[in-house]
């Protein structure tokens, strides 16, 4: 099957993501006449009214009534046409006091952090749950069973790479915690012990990642080991994302783990992991965004 689509976000000045009832039938009608077939829901996790959380209350844990209801009719107004969705999962949350989540008010997107901490993997697992099982009453389907659905994506450009930092100390703390019990877990003692030699540790204190300026020439040893920690790490969350979405909510749709997104280095790491799933996404920008949007912005 070919698909022609879209992107649908309001990443540019001026523009909406979810459109009211009035104009979502001009929407669908106008992409129908262009030949679109594929609408990618982009950022539907962002706040009221850019994207679908109630920005009225403590948590980011509650879609907005009136929001949903928006884009109930517009996919409904989408499927009348033969336009499929693509339906992205977590992409643009921010998180709230009320979330339950480590400080929440300094990691933004928690790119990368989204893939290993506990709290924000059932914070995932609960947005796709109400999202998923969500009855559209305009098609009297829940988006789990519905045939317009065409993909379902996990996380969008999002991954671990040698170097990472995350954005507090207690995110940074934690990753290193899970690569020490893992390097417990799968190195013998000898291996373990040279590991630490290289690192210029003590047998009794834990195994450091590789800061971004130590990349280059770390000893092949070193990198390689923590190259294939991430990429298990990986790996693991998105298979069992994928699980939880196949298995445990019965999602009919093929299931993309996130877009192999970093062109300024090798993408082979990161495409070990998402070819494990239904669909790999390798995209890159064309008319990005730039400070005027894309409207004004010529490349």
């Amino acid at each position: 099957i070919r698909f022609w689509g879209v992107n649908l976000t309001d990443w540019s000045r001026g523009s909406v993501m979810v459109p009211s009832k009035e104009d979502a039938p001009l929407w669908a009608a106008t992409l129908a006449r262009f030949g679109v077939n594929c609408v990618r829901l982009h950022f539907l996790d962002l706040d009221a009214p850019r994207g679908l959380i109630d920005r009225t209350r403590t948590d980011s844990r509650e879609f907005d009534p009136e929001q949903l209801d928006r884009e109930d009719f517009f996919i409904a107004e989408l499927k009348k046409r033969g336009i499929y969705v693509n339906v992205n999962l977590n992409v643009g949350r921010s998180y709230k006091a009320g979330d339950g989540v480590h400080d929440w008010d300094k990691i933004r997107w928690a790119k990368g952090l989204t893939l290993f901490d506990a709290r924000l993997i059932q914070l995932q697992k609960e947005y796709a749950k109400q999202l998923l099982t969500h009855r559209n009453p305009y098609t009297k389907t829940e988006y789990r069973h519905d045939p317009a659905v065409a993909i379902v994506e996990i996380v969008n450009e999002n991954a671990l790479y040698i170097g990472f930092r995350a954005p507090t100390p207690y995110y940074d703390n934690a990753l290193t915690n899970i690569y020490n019990a893992w390097l417990s877990e799968k190195l013998s003692v000898e291996k373990l012990r040279s590991l630490r030699a290289l690192a210029g540790v003590s047998d009794d204190q834990p195994v450091p990642r590789l800061r971004a300026a130590e990349v280059a020439t770390a000893p092949k040893e070193r990198f390689c080991t923590e190259l294939s920690f991430f990429m298990e790490l990986e790996s693991n969350y998105f298979r069992d994302m994928k699980a939880y979405l196949k298995n445990t909510l019965g999602v009919k749709a093929p299931i993309v783990a996130t877009a192999d997104h970093s062109h300024s280095g090798s993408s082979y790491p990161l495409l070990a992991s998402t070819s494990l799933l239904d669909v790999v996404d390798g995209h890159t920008y064309w008319q990005h965004p730039g400070p005027r949007g894309i409207p004004n912005t010529p490349m």
